[in-house]
């Protein structure tokens, strides 16, 4: 699912250039073909000192889903890990992992128990409902919702940038993501 761009540093210091997409799973096979391809490059070039290319970056990542790796896409251990989670998730879970990665935690701390005590809605109503009752108190007193607008509560919600997060059973938080 995530795949890299990885430069040899050798022949980019000598500008000869060369790099290649990999997959992030098959990383360790294809790094030492690509440093193989390095070092012919440079003795194509003359600038073979008797020392095959050893050093690479990271530049660049593409990932299948919609999740942020830009703090993680240098750290070839991270994203390995990343990839194999996302391997073993269905789409609502790739977006709880989506929300964890966004609220700072620590790829090593993410797992599939993590993952599940990440609650979500398939729709704004069922969410801003359980905000009214739980944050309202308003349970018991149905007559309430003939006055409440729930898609102008949504609306709202929104605009401010609002988001129901829980990270467990017992903490339900509305925070701002900005």
């Amino acid at each position: 699912m995530i795949k890299i761009y990885v430069q040899e540093l050798a022949t980019y210091n000598n500008a000869i250039s060369v790099g290649r997409w990999i997959e992030v799973s098959e990383f360790d096979s294809e790094l030492e073909s690509l440093f193989e391809e390095a070092t012919e490059a440079l003795k194509e070039h003359g600038y073979y000192y008797g020392v095959d290319t050893e050093e690479y970056e990271i530049v660049d990542w593409e990932c299948a889903v919609d999740i942020d790796l830009s703090s993680y896409y240098e750290n070839i251990e991270t994203l390995k890990r990343v990839n194999e989670l996302l391997s073993d998730l269905d789409s609502n879970e790739i977006d709880k992992l989506g929300f964890l990665i966004d609220e700072g935690y620590s790829i090593s701390d993410i797992n599939s128990d993590t993952i599940e005590s990440v609650y979500s809605y398939q729709n704004w109503d069922d969410a801003i409902e359980e905000f009214v009752e739980l944050f309202l108190e308003l349970s018991g007193v149905e007559r309430v919702y003939n006055y409440l607008d729930f898609s102008k509560i949504q609306r709202d919600l929104e605009i401010c940038k609002y988001a129901l997060t829980w990270t467990d059973a017992r903490m339900r938080t509305w925070t701002r993501k900005y």
